[in-house]
């Protein structure tokens, strides 16, 4: 019986035959996994950055097809997708190597970025999660960590949001307080690197504005 509809989640309402197609390891026991639908076709829903607030805090629902009742969470954090995590790791550690060394005042001491390629929005075939191992038979991160390419039926992005009254007026003023333990600090990495991009952005373009002022105009 359907007693309502979550408005903006229908599509991960929507179940998909996903493998994992790649993997890479932060440590024996935590890594970062992409997982594509067998069927290799895009969908709405999968992306490696939401430009809308409200899907941060979202997660996957995962389970094994012969064992639907075994279901485990896992929170979206595509700032730990691996080529935008060294991205923009190579950003800081170059910004701030410019200004250990002292650059001159033709240097660009915050080099540019491509913003593009950290907000790119285009639909994917799958999606990425980061996962601890803790070496549980029946565990589903377990079965994600094993080089075996196992299928898995995938769900979402379901849940509540970080920001679900983001659309109210004023609502994202205030300070901010975060309470997580393991895992579920990656429910705030996102909106971490979702400001850290909005301030290095600002920083490019003050830096550029510096670099080439515009030219006074004659009385």
């Amino acid at each position: 019986m359907i007693i309502g509809t979550n408005e903006g989640q229908l599509k991960g309402a929507e179940t998909h035959l996903v493998k994992k197609s790649d993997g890479h390891l932060a440590n024996k026991t935590t890594g970062s996994f992409r997982l594509d639908t067998v069927s290799k076709e895009l969908k709405e829903q999968y992306r490696n950055y939401y430009s809308d607030l409200s899907n941060i805090g979202l997660y996957y629902i995962l389970y094994e097809k012969n064992n639907p009742t075994k279901k485990r969470q896992y929170t979206i954090c595509n700032a730990l997708i691996p080529d935008i995590r060294k991205a923009a790791i190579d950003l800081m550690t170059q910004a701030i190597h410019n200004f250990d060394t002292g650059c001159t005042d033709h240097d660009k001491r915050i080099p540019d970025f491509d913003k593009a390629f950290f907000t790119n929005e285009d639909n994917q075939s799958g999606f990425w999660l980061s996962m601890k191992d803790y070496s549980s038979p029946t565990g589903i991160a377990t079965l994600v960590h094993a080089k075996e390419e196992n299928e898995f039926i995938a769900k979402g992005p379901v849940g509540k949001s970080l920001f679900d009254n983001g659309r109210e007026s004023k609502s994202l003023d205030g300070l901010y307080v975060a309470f997580a333990a393991g895992t579920g600090a990656f429910v705030y990495f996102d909106l971490i690197f979702r400001i850290f991009l909005q301030n290095y952005e600002k920083a490019v373009m003050k830096q550029n504005k510096e670099m080439n002022p515009e030219p006074e105009e004659d009385e």
